[in-house]
């Protein structure tokens, strides 16, 4: 009875040893994908192929898992070559927490081989610089040493740069015209770009690059053209093509404008998104200036959407597109002093840019009014020691608004000792010259020395600066 027990004991030990041998076993590669967009949400992973070793059994029911580590937001399919395989031989069974489940239906002849293609995976806010797969199985086997493959050789920014050429710089009060800014936004690695979705039909839509523009000043207008060069069309946000110009008018607020691709770049060159932007001015012109960010787009994170997708990865403009700067004067002050409790130095700077107009002054032009803060650069003399005070709210002195500014038709009197007591350091003693540029166009000034008792001598101020022809290179005193 004990020999018959150990022959049945044995007899089922073989019989499971059979089963437990009775597994195909697979060796796993992959064609990684060699760089992708860090920003990306729908960014493609390499192939990875699935074949049975020589002299394998047949593959037997089972799964096999690749988890991805990142979510899956789209997947391209399973096939011999290029056909695809029939889901009554191998199926997607799940997608989800980065684990792509593939279900082996039923027993299938060796040799067999298999890839699985076009899996797109979001990596945005990763922080991954690649990308690898982990494989596993049920019922059948992987080769050793064969359980992770990578995927993603490489995870960029998709935008290397964004420069502007030819910036922009208007005055505001005689500085009007049209001139054209060329924005550069440069692919950060080849190919980032992409293809259109005719080349790749997996794509739904091509790439769009976003440029956001500040709010316009008054005064200013930029016109962004319907094509870029021969690869880029103007798109709307979800990714139809305008094909026209746009127009951005003053007072508009921060908006959007997108270029699509509309034909293949290239894959052995950097490309950059040239987009010549017009400019212009209608004077007066408020200050301030109009920047740039760029982004690649469309922007979405919810599924299903277009394919490509990416979270808002801003590249700020490295300068603003336009700056409008206000009209400007200089004045000089060639000889000033201050003895403590003995000498002083009195100035008044008129802001005449409020005048009594053409019919009285029979000149051939209309002022505009303008008010602006005063800049004073001292310089001492001998040393030759810089020291600079900006008026500003609070400032010593008469004619100044609350912000420190002088108001058109106004005159600003301050004392020489009251300017030198805003300097971190007063000094005990002073003697120099004074440049003082203000932010209006027609600053007139003069300038007294004094010891309040016995003696005074003032002069005008000299103006220095010619650029603007509301002030000719002679002075002559017409404003």
């Amino acid at each position: 009875m004990k020999t018959k027990t150990i022959l049945i004991a044995a007899v089922m030990f073989l019989a499971f040893s059979v089963a437990a041998f009775a597994q195909a076993t697979f060796t796993v590669g992959s064609i990684p994908v060699t760089t992708v967009v860090a920003s990306g949400l729908t960014e493609k992973t390499g192939d990875v192929t699935f074949s049975t070793v020589y002299n394998s059994p047949p593959i037997i029911t089972g799964t096999i898992t690749i988890n991805y580590g990142v979510p899956i937001t789209f997947i391209g399919g399973i096939f011999i070559g290029a056909a695809p395989v029939p889901t009554t031989d191998i199926q997607v069974l799940s997608s989800t927490n980065g684990q792509l489940v593939l279900g082996i239906m039923q027993q299938l002849a060796v040799p067999y081989s298999f890839r699985v293609s076009g899996v797109r995976v979001a990596v945005a806010n990763s922080g991954l610089t690649v990308l690898d797969a982990s494989i596993s199985t049920t019922n059948n086997a992987l080769t050793a040493g064969e359980t992770t493959v990578r995927v993603i050789n490489s995870i960029q920014p998709g935008i290397a740069s964004f420069t502007v050429a030819n910036a922009v710089n208007f005055n505001s009060i005689f500085g009007g015209g049209c001139s054209t800014a060329t924005l550069n936004i440069t692919e950060n690695f080849l190919n980032a770009y992409g293809v259109t979705n005719v080349t790749d039909t997996t794509q739904s839509v091509s790439t769009m690059v976003r440029i956001t523009v500040s709010a316009i000043p008054d005064g200013l207008e930029l016109t962004f053209p319907g094509t870029a060069g021969t690869m880029w069309t103007r798109a709307l946000s979800n990714g139809d093509l305008a094909n026209s110009a746009i127009t951005l008018p003053d007072g508009l607020g921060t908006t959007s404008v997108y270029y699509r691709v509309t034909s293949d770049t290239s894959a052995t060159a950097i490309d950059i998104l040239s987009i010549p932007v017009q400019v212009c001015g209608f004077v007066p012109m408020d200050l301030g200036s109009v920047t740039a960010t760029a982004t690649l787009a469309p922007i979405g994170t919810v599924a299903p959407g277009p394919i490509p997708r990416y979270v808002e990865a801003l590249v700020p403009a490295s300068v603003p597109i336009v700056s409008v700067q206000p009209g400007t004067s200089t004045l000089l002050v060639p000889y000033s002093l201050y003895v403590a409790e003995s000498y002083d130095t009195g100035l008044a700077i008129a802001n005449t840019t409020k005048d009594p107009g053409p019919d009285v002054l029979g000149i051939t032009y209309t002022m505009v009014p303008q008010q602006g803060t005063c800049t004073f650069n001292f310089f001492e003399q001998g040393s030759g020691t810089q020291r600079t005070y900006t008026t500003q709210a609070g400032s010593p002195g008469a004619g100044l608004n609350a912000a420190g500014e002088v108001p058109a038709g106004s005159v600003y009197t301050v004392l020489l000792s009251e300017l030198l007591g805003q300097l971190p350091q007063k000094p005990a003693e002073w003697t120099g010259y004074i440049f003082i540029t203000c932010d209006f166009t027609n600053a007139h000034g003069q300038y007294f020395i004094s010891d309040f008792e016995f003696f005074t001598n003032g002069a005008l101020m000299l103006v220095i600066d010619t650029d603007s022809w509301f002030r000719p290179a002679v002075e002559q005193l017409d404003n």
